[in-house]
C-alpha cells in the first residue's frame, strides 16, 4: 500500500511523474547474463574474479583514508584513486562494457516503450 501511494503521490505532484528521469539515476548500461551475450557474459565473469581483489583493495584504501581525513587534496587524490583502479584492472572491465554488444539502458527503455 505504501509503495502504490508513494507513486501516485508523484504521479500527482511532479511534472514528469514517478518515472520522470530527473526522479531516478539509471545506468548507461546494465551488466547481466541477460543483457550480454553468453560468451561475453563469461569472459567479464572471469575477468572479474581476476582482478576483483585488487580493485577492491584500490577502492578499500582510498575510502578508508578518505574517512579518515587522511586526504590533503581530493582532486590530485582522486586523479590517483582513478589511475591506481584502472590499472588494477577497471580498464578491462570497462573495455568490454563499452563494446556494442551490451545494449544501452536507453535501447531496452526503447524498445519495452515501443510495444
Amino acid at each position: 500500500a505504501c509503495t502504490v501511494q508513494w507513486v501516485e503521490f508523484w504521479n500527482k505532484y511532479h511534472p514528469g511523474g514517478f518515472y520522470d528521469d530527473s526522479l531516478w539515476i539509471r545506468p548507461d548500461k546494465y551488466y547481466s547474463a541477460f543483457t550480454m551475450p553468453m560468451e561475453m557474459y563469461k569472459e567479464f565473469k572471469t575477468l572479474q574474479e581476476e582482478t576483483s581483489a585488487q580493485i577492491n583493495a584500490v577502492h578499500k584504501d582510498f575510502i578508508t583514508r578518505f574517512n579518515q581525513g587522511q586526504i590533503a587534496n581530493i582532486d590530485n587524490e582522486w586523479e590517483q584513486y582513478i589511475e591506481q583502479i584502472y590499472a588494477a584492472g577497471l580498464d578491462k572491465w570497462v573495455e568490454i562494457w563499452n563494446r556494442d554488444e551490451i545494449k544501452t539502458f536507453e535501447y531496452y527503455r526503447t524498445y519495452v516503450e515501443n510495444k
